[in-house]
């Protein structure tokens, strides 16, 4: 494995390298423009041919500056690489129950799930401060910003709720805060209808686009009906990123969440097979690979607040928009361009 120089810096940065790399490698006066060179000549030829034939497509949307073709492809080839390398990083680390070994968060002392409440932290951009030192919440996925709607959402909704708890970024440590502002739609459920289910509701899509299969299931048990949603990765990469595992239990009575937690589930090659075998509505399906809570709300919390959660939780799943009815927020080429370099 290639060992990036630049890896570290972006590892610690919320900036996401699809942005940030191109302006490095055309600001000679920056601290990581060397380092970024080192790091695109040292790339394997023949990946980069490789990775040449999957964006030839794309390549003239990506060079704004004209830079010459191979430069291009060698400045994504390594976003892609480096994104994917700190990606399996982060999965080792939660493994491992960091950052709480850090000396700096010595007295912080997290649930068994590894979660800290968050009355506990300051917001401050997409940052909070502990101990003089900026954390962040931990990412969900392999993009540098995929925290950052649901983020808004549980400081904006429940900041000042004593039992919503969150995990902190095993490696995101004094970042550069970053300001990006989404907005929600009020999107409408029919939970009457809900309310009325018998036996459980299932949903199942798989993208074409990265290989991605999204299950979620309806289950009614006497006055509560549990939600739960995973998004799978594809099986290449699983070394780099886990799925997300969203679960909340709806209480018909009280006609609010009494509960909900998002999660990151790890598997392996062979555990994600096994995982294949069953759908979210088979009990075993949870028994499977292992889950990592992220954040965690015991509380009544109203439907709206629910459905702001989950959507900001699984961010650019387009199927998930498709079933809560959320219309396309646009974006064309651009986004076609970050599905592309997601995964």
């Amino acid at each position: 494995m290639q060992n990036f120089k630049t890896k570290q810096f972006f590892a610690m940065n919320l900036i996401e390298p699809f942005f940030e790399v191109e302006r490095i490698y055309l600001d000679e006066s920056h601290t990581e423009h060397k380092n970024l060179l080192e790091d695109i000549n040292n790339l394997n030829n023949e990946d980069v041919m490789d990775f040449h034939e999957k964006i030839k497509d794309k390549i003239r949307y990506l060079n704004k500056h004209n830079l010459d073709e191979n430069i291009i492809v060698r400045i994504h080839l390594l976003v892609e690489l480096i994104r994917r390398d700190i990606a399996k990083d982060r999965i080792i680390a939660l493994k491992e129950g960091e950052p709480y070994g850090d000396p700096e968060l010595i007295g912080l002392i997290p649930d068994n799930n590894g979660l800290i409440p968050i009355s506990e932290v300051d917001k401050f951009f997409y940052c909070f401060k502990i101990n003089n030192n900026s954390y962040t919440l931990c990412l969900p996925s392999i993009q540098f910003n995929s925290h950052y709607n649901l983020m808004d959402v549980l400081f904006d909704y429940f900041k000042d709720n004593d039992s919503m708890r969150i995990r902190i970024d095993p490696l995101v440590k004094n970042c550069v805060p970053v300001c990006e502002k989404a907005a929600y739609i009020d999107i409408k459920l029919d939970w009457e209808k809900l309310n009325e289910l018998k036996e459980s509701s299932f949903y199942k899509s798989h993208s074409d686009k990265n290989g991605e299969i999204t299950e979620l299931v309806w289950k009614p048990d006497g006055d509560v009906l549990s939600f739960t949603c995973e998004e799978l990765p594809d099986q290449n990469d699983v070394e780099c990123r886990g799925s997300k595992y969203f679960h909340a239990k709806y209480d018909k009575n009280k006609k609010k969440i009494i509960h909900c937690d998002g999660a990151i589930r790890i598997y392996d090659e062979e555990s994600l097979l096994k995982r294949y075998e069953y759908t979210i509505k088979d009990d075993n399906a949870r028994k499977v690979g292992e889950r990592i809570k992220i954040f965690q709300i015991d509380d009544d919390i109203s439907t709206d607040s629910f459905i702001a959660l989950v959507t900001s939780f699984f961010r650019w799943n387009y199927d998930l928009q498709n079933y809560f009815n959320i219309p396309n927020m646009g974006g064309g080429v651009l986004n076609e361009i970050l599905w592309l370099f997601r995964n």
